[in-house]
């Protein structure tokens, strides 16, 4: 991983300019015997899944101020993602035979601003808007036969907020919206599954707040959120066991989140608690009774106890923790879920 920033002024306004580039590769040895039939093969198999990653960034971001009201932010952003993945079966007797090769690369041109208004004391709005242009590129040859895609997108995703502080610093309201869109692709398949995958959007809503009492001893946030999902992509297991990628359709996550801090003297308490649902509503796959979101449960609830001690110059913390996580679903494919 290499990262370079540069700080500086253009103008009235302050530059910040970063270039990153990071390179990771991963490799891990299945075993495959008890898929062998599925690739025409008989005894001990493994599988070796290669893959590496590269991701260049460059970046620069102006932002200023007018006065106290107005505060202002744009920029621009280079993108190049490169990704390769090699999948080859080791049988026991006998060469390797290659069973996934899959390269894609994204490139992607941005430009991004935000503006912060003061719209009377106490109160303001801000507004944000990225524009991409996505180029993906790739080729994969596989059980299913060899595949290509080339493609080009222009998304927009705006984001607008409204914050609220009446009169002292103890207490704040907010509201935001925002989307986000991640780009489809290439990933292995079968002969009778498709090998592309489409782009998922992602529209979320928050309204929330935050009150400290009791000479800010204690501190209580509190926040209702929805999200709205659009062909979401999800991993699966092809039928030789393979793990790839699909739309499995619309879905949205709706609830209430919580967490109060108390600090009364030395004494620490803290508590969350999370109440959502979160559905599968359209979907493009065959759910049965069960359309829950993978690993998002319905409930989370934390507590924690502690004190503070002190002895002459040392100080310690003694404290417990309490978690319960509700019950949720690993996965869509009924065969992980009954493992």
């Amino acid at each position: 991983m290499g990262l370079l920033t540069a700080t500086g002024h253009l103008g009235a306004a302050d530059a910040l300019l970063t270039a990153s580039s990071v390179y990771q590769e991963a490799s891990s040895l299945l075993d495959a015997t008890a898929a062998a039939p599925q690739f025409g093969l008989q005894g001990r198999v493994g599988y070796e899944d290669a893959r590496s990653y590269h991701v260049d960034n460059l970046e620069l971001r102006l932002s200023g101020a007018n006065g106290t009201r107005l505060q202002w932010l744009a920029g621009a952003a280079l993108m190049s993602a490169r990704s390769h993945q090699d999948g080859t079966l080791q049988p026991e007797s006998g060469a390797d035979i290659p069973e996934v090769l899959l390269s894609q690369q994204a490139r992607e041109i941005a430009a991004f601003g935000e503006l912060r208004a003061g719209l009377r004391p106490g109160v303001h709005a801000t507004a944000g808007l990225r524009v991409a242009s996505t180029r993906i590129e790739g080729a994969l040859a596989g059980e299913g036969g060899e595949d290509a895609i080339s493609s080009s997108d222009i998304s927009v995703t705006p984001s607008i907020a409204f914050d609220w502080q009446p009169g002292d610093a103890n207490r704040y309201y907010y509201f935001r919206y925002a989307r986000a869109e991640r780009p489809g692709g290439l990933a292995p398949a079968t002969e009778d599954e498709s090998s592309t995958f489409e782009a998922d959007e992602l529209s979320s809503f928050n309204l929330g707040s935050r009150l400290k009492l009791r000479d800010a001893t204690l501190t209580i946030d509190t926040a209702l959120f929805a999200g709205q999902w659009h062909h979401i992509q999800s991993d699966y297991l092809l039928s030789n066991g393979i793990v790839a990628t699909h739309n499995v359709g619309d879905g949205d996550n709706y609830g209430w989140e919580a967490t109060v801090r108390w600090r009364p003297g030395p004494w620490i308490l803290d508590g969350d608690a999370t109440l959502q649902r979160a559905r599968l509503t359209h979907p493009e796959i065959d759910v049965a009774d069960d359309p829950r979101l993978p690993v998002v449960p319905d409930v989370r609830l934390r507590a924690v106890l502690g004190r503070k001690m002190q002895w002459d110059a040392w100080t310690g913390l003694l404290s417990g923790e309490v978690n319960y996580t509700g019950p949720s679903r690993l996965s869509f494919e009924e065969a992980l879920e009954t493992t």
